[in-house]
């Protein structure tokens, strides 16, 4: 089933819990907007894209949608209790409903998931959830029995013509593709600073690997970074060394803030 065959099934249906399994590239944050704006559009039986619901939905304005996003990095109890908190309260827009998209529940920890599930066991009125998952075998199986999951096609084609629209180097492609998956989000790290900042130091890195007063001041440098910008690093040398179960293992492991040092050294040992 297509993705868009997928959203006209549960625009019809309406189904809730809703679990998204995505896929690399299949525009998973624009399919649960569209899925939100079904829900409150009253000029259409889908959604039209120009009511005001719609757009506050689209713009990001709709006060009642609440995103937690693991995969921004480590989320904290209080701040998803807070947000909780707040389903318990009368909606603030006209339209009534409310809506809580947790992205990347698969690293949620067992006090977050324990509560979801009560949650849903005992869902407020007028509200929907949406769980988003990357990798379906790690979500807790009583979360995954009571939800209606369905699993996003990546659009790869679709990705590889909007970077030619979007004229990025074609050398920069596979390093992009790899290291990203969504498109808005290898997008924006294409035109900010950061992209220039990595692919400059990723190559004097390479460069100097075997002088020691270059490794020193890369090690320096290295270490003023961001665990981001380190990942993006890391990525950089996945894509030149594809086999490298070490540094697949670094960059599943840097959430966990290794030591920048270590990391640094593992990485010089993977260059070629």
């Amino acid at each position: 089933m297509t993705n868009n065959k997928i959203l006209e099934s549960i625009i019809k249906d309406r189904p809730n819990p809703l679990m998204l399994e995505e896929s690399k590239f299949s525009f998973l944050s624009n399919f649960i907007l569209d899925f939100c704006k079904s829900i409150n559009c009253s000029k259409s039986s889908k959604f039209c894209n120009n009511c005001e619901d719609c757009k506050k939905i689209e713009q990001g304005k709709y006060f009642d949608l609440y995103i937690v996003n693991f995969y921004d990095g480590v989320v904290k109890k209080e701040e998803v209790l807070k947000l909780m908190e707040a389903l318990k309260y009368s909606s603030l827009e006209k339209v009534g409903n409310k809506f809580f998209i947790l992205q990347g529940i698969e690293k949620a920890s067992k006090q977050i998931t324990n509560l979801m599930l009560r949650t849903i066991e005992n869902p407020f009125k007028n509200t929907y959830f949406i769980f988003t998952t990357r990798n379906k075998n790690a979500v807790l199986e009583t979360i995954k029995s009571r939800c209606f999951t369905y699993k996003l096609k990546g659009q790869q084609d679709l990705v590889n013509d909007i970077l030619k629209r979007k004229e990025i180097d074609p050398k920069y492609f596979d390093y992009l593709l790899i290291s990203h998956y969504e498109i808005e989000e290898m997008l924006n790290f294409y035109d900010s600073k950061s992209f220039t900042k990595i692919i400059e130091f990723s190559i004097r890195l390479k460069d100097g690997k075997n002088n020691p007063v270059e490794c020193k001041k890369n090690l320096n440098d290295f270490k003023k970074m961001t665990y981001y910008e380190i990942e993006k690093i890391l990525y950089y040398f996945l894509n030149l060394n594809q086999n490298s179960i070490d540094i697949y293992r670094m960059i599943n492991d840097i959430k966990l803030n290794i030591n920048k040092t270590l990391i640094f050294n593992k990485l010089l040992d993977e260059i070629k």
